[in-house]
């Protein structure tokens, strides 16, 4: 779980209801003091300081937040997600993912953030935490830390039998990346540290990979191989992202479980049209040694609930379309397939894991380029809804 774990957890899943009337009328104003400035650098003659230079003042968004993940029911939370002020960059416009492969450092960097809040569902499911994640010289360096506490209730498939489980744990993650000279490379390590107990309501003898899980402690540590070269992290709509992540747990660190996974992201955008994104990732994992059931890959995909498909190879493909309705508007449709498949061939695999949907997106913070939305997606067993931030992949 958390070693795969996305940079703002489910603490910046967001709600559109957060404070609207403040922040767009807050964007007015910096939007018309800017147009000011830019008038009058155009009509001066003097040395003053250019256009697009200075510094984005630093934004507080409260986030009441909706839960719709099917794994661990539907809640509701609360957090803030503080978005620290920064030096204005220069952003010039990359019209292809040609453009972006031309030009080595035009993407912007990841926004510098940092977030904090609590959550509860209709099953009983809650948790706290903080995370902070930002960019330093000049995006050399992005740091991304973590820290929660959770009690998750949610199911263990084996075939089509679904097993309540309880998860009481403590969590701890941190990542590094350093950007290879003035390049779009990237390499990182990463760390990972869970804590806590399993119970489940009825007795089910063994589990994969498990003897005995009441009480545990899972260490990993992690490296990264990234070529990024995005013009957006938030909301990219050109250039791609290939991430491989391999992680080891291991009782030389402290861990009770011994086991490698290896994580694969492939991520393309196109900008088909000025108006118009294209999309595609494909994202697979696989797993070897004797795992605790929860770190199983699975398939990710809107409208599939965490965990329902396993394997020891699991993976998905999907395709995501976008048009800009408005400079601060969008809509989404976006369709994805899965797979899952153990290496024990007295497992059957599973087949037909598909998903498809719609969304809308609206950009909250035009500086810090902060989107939200909302995406309706349908699945073989259920239909889905989820609040967005940034984009989903």
């Amino acid at each position: 779980m958390i070693g795969h774990c996305r940079d703002l957890p489910l603490i910046a899943l967001l709600a559109l209801l957060a404070s609207p009337a403040t922040v767009i009328s807050q964007e007015k104003q910096d939007t018309e003091t800017e147009a000011a400035a830019d008038a009058a650098g155009e009509n001066s003659t003097s040395s003053e300081e250019p256009s697009g230079t200075g510094r984005i003042k630093g934004r507080i968004l409260p986030a009441p937040f909706v839960i719709t993940e099917p794994a661990i029911g539907k809640g509701l939370g609360l957090g803030f997600i503080y978005f620290h002020g920064q030096e204005r960059r220069e952003r010039p416009r990359i019209q292809s993912a040609s453009a972006v492969g031309n030009t080595a450092r035009r993407g912007k960097p990841p926004p510098t953030a940092t977030a904090a809040g609590g959550f509860y569902t209709d099953n009983e499911t809650a948790g706290i935490a903080i995370a902070h994640s930002r960019s330093l010289a000049d995006d050399k360096y992005r740091i991304v830390g973590l820290g929660a506490t959770m009690e998750i209730n949610a199911k263990y498939y084996e075939g089509t039998a679904g097993l309540d489980f309880r998860l009481d744990t403590d969590a701890l993650y941190a990542r590094g990346q350093w950007r290879v000279k003035d390049s779009n490379i990237f390499l990182g390590v990463s760390a990972a540290w869970l804590d806590g107990g399993i119970g489940f309501d009825l007795p089910i003898g063994r589990l994969p990979g498990n003897d005995a899980i009441d009480n545990f402690t899972d260490v990993g540590i992690a490296v990264s191989a990234i070529h990024d070269s995005r013009d957006e992290s938030m909301m990219p709509g050109s250039g791609h992202l290939y991430d491989l992540t391999i992680w080891r747990h291991d009782d030389a660190l402290g861990s009770d479980f011994g086991y490698t996974k290896a994580n694969l992201k492939l991520l393309w955008f196109n900008e088909l049209h000025e108006k118009f994104h294209l999309g595609f990732r494909v994202d697979v994992s696989n797993i070897a040694g004797d795992p605790p059931f929860f770190a199983i890959p699975y398939v990710s995909l809107r409208g599939i609930p965490a965990l329902r498909y396993q394997g020891d190879t699991a993976g998905a493909v999907e395709v995501e379309a976008r048009y800009d309705i408005s400079p601060r508007w969008a809509g989404v449709a976006f369709l994805g397939a899965g797979f899952a498949n153990w290496d024990d061939s007295a497992v059957a695999e599973t087949e037909d894991i598909y998903s498809k949907g719609l969304g809308l997106r609206f950009q909250l913070f035009t500086e810090q380029n902060v989107w939200v939305g909302l995406d309706i997606a349908r699945a073989k067993e259920e239909s889905n809804w989820y609040i967005q931030i940034g984009h989903p992949w």
